[in-house]
Formats: C-alpha cells, sequence, structure tokens
C-alpha cells in the first residue's frame, strides 16, 4: 500500500529497526528514495510518517523522530497582508518556514499556504491574535493539510 502512495518504481525492503515501531527502508534506487524524501507530507492510514536519512554512524536508537514538514493554511488575514514576507514572519510563530515561491503566493485568495517544519513535541496552534500592519489586531487560524486527527 505505501509503495501505491509512494508511487515507486523499484521495490523496496522493511525491516524492523528498534523495538518502538521505526523501520528501515532500503529503497531499490537513489531516484526512489529522493521521490520520497522530496516528495510531501506523508501519511498512511492518517497517521504521520517521520522520515530520516540512515546515518551509518548512528545507533538505531539515537534516531530521534521530533519534527515533521507540513503545508499550513493560515486563514483570516486581509487580501492586502497575504504577501509573502508578512504571511512568513506569521508562519516562523508555528516553526522553520520554507521557501515561499512568487508563483504559489498568486494563487492565495481566502487563506495563504506555506510549508513549515513543525515540532511535533510541542501542541500544534489553532488560532493566533496578530497586529497587521494597519495596527488592527486580527484572530487568525491555522489549518493543517493532512491531518485529519486534529
Amino acid at each position: 500500500m505505501i509503495m501505491v502512495l509512494w508511487m515507486l518504481l523499484g521495490a523496496v525492503v522493511w525491516s524492523s529497526f528498534t523495538m518502538v515501531p521505526i523501520y528501515l527502508v532500503k529503497f531499490k534506487s537513489f531516484s526512489d528514495m529522493e521521490v520520497v524524501f522530496a516528495g510531501y507530507s506523508w501519511n498512511f492510514n492518517d497517521d504521520i510518517i517521520l522520515l530520516d536519512r540512515c546515518d551509518a554512524d548512528k545507533l538505531p536508537d539515537e534516531y530521534v523522530f521530533t519534527h515533521f514538514d507540513l503545508h499550513v493554511h493560515i486563514h483570516g488575514l486581509p487580501v492586502n497582508d497575504m504577501t509573502p514576507s508578512y504571511v512568513y514572519s506569521i508562519a516562523s510563530i508555528l516553526g522553520k518556514v520554507g521557501l515561499i515561491h512568487p508563483d504559489e503566493s498568486t494563487l492565495w485568495s481566502r487563506y495563504a499556504r506555506v510549508r513549515v517544519h513543525i515540532d511535533i513535541t510541542r501542541p500544534l496552534k489553532e488560532t493566533h491574535r496578530v497586529k497587521l500592519p494597519s495596527s488592527k489586531e486580527c484572530l487568525i487560524s491555522f489549518k493543517y493539510e493532512k491531518l485529519t486527527k486534529l
């Protein structure tokens, strides 16, 4: 099932990596691995899949999965304030913000959409009060793509 989700060309080998549910995945081709790592935020059966590249010098118990990249929708901003720089500053509240492409920001209308590297050990923010460039206060909300269990 995960092979279909990842749309891989070659085979993968799954093996148990630690006592907790962490698995080592060996890709047949480097290009398949790159597709998975460069791809979207992954989830399966509504559970997120956290990925990390294997480090040959690391013991299995040394891997720590605390962060996840996902797209966040920022709702409640006036259209005039949906600039890449302002949206970047707001999204920074949640975590490390990915590059905002100018082409993507032209598609923003009801909400702004950005990719954020989020610390999953902390509760996800649902709302946040911001001061707009016009000095008006506004309550914005965050919607997280691919997280249906919220």
